[in-house]
Parts: C-alpha cells; structure tokens; sequence
C-alpha cells in the first residue's frame, strides 16, 4: 500500500443542535471542618487533636547570636500551605503583599 500526502482541510459542517440537560451527577460527601488550636504548652498548632509540630506561640529564651544585616522588603509576605492535618502542603511561596 502507497500513502499519498494528505489533503487539504474540508470546510467545517453547519453548527448542530444544542444538546440535552446531561444525567445529574452523585451527591459530594460531607465536609470536614477541623478543630484547630494552639497548645498552650508547646506553643505548637493543634488540628483535629493532632500537633503539628509548627509554632503557633514563641515563648522567650536565650538570645542568639548577633546575625549580620539583611535585606528586609517588608512589601513580602511568606505563605505556608498546610493541609487540614498539618501537613506541608507545598513549598512555602514569597509573593508581594497587594497594598490597596
């Protein structure tokens, strides 16, 4: 069998009809809406009876070492994506804050 090259494109068809209302999909399930709190003692988050090992509280203790200067911007925010069981969702993300 020989292939020959392909043709040009046909000129597209008249528009159809609009179909039908599709079949109704199932029911979602039921949502979760965590209990979170701070543990008072470790200063840590609490969700759903579980810590998460993140400080929510930073309690005082020895001073550290002095650090060199920076470069602050404090037109930054840092945002931590945690799920609902406090785990790391994805990579913490530095965007800039929208100043209205």
């Amino acid at each position: 069998m020989i292939k020959g090259p392909q043709g040009d494109k046909g000129i597209p068809g008249d528009k159809g009809e609009k179909g039908g209302k599709g079949i109704e999909g199932a029911p979602g399930r039921e949502g979760h809406t965590p209990d979170i709190r701070i543990d008072p003692k470790s200063g840590n988050w609490i969700v759903d009876g579980e810590d998460t090992g993140f400080r929510a509280i930073v309690f005082d203790g020895k001073d550290g070492k002095d650090g060199k200067d920076g470069n602050i911007d404090y037109n930054k925010v840092k945002i931590h994506y945690i799920t609902s069981n406090g785990k790391i969702a994805k990579p913490t993300e530095i965007v800039d804050k929208k100043i209205k």
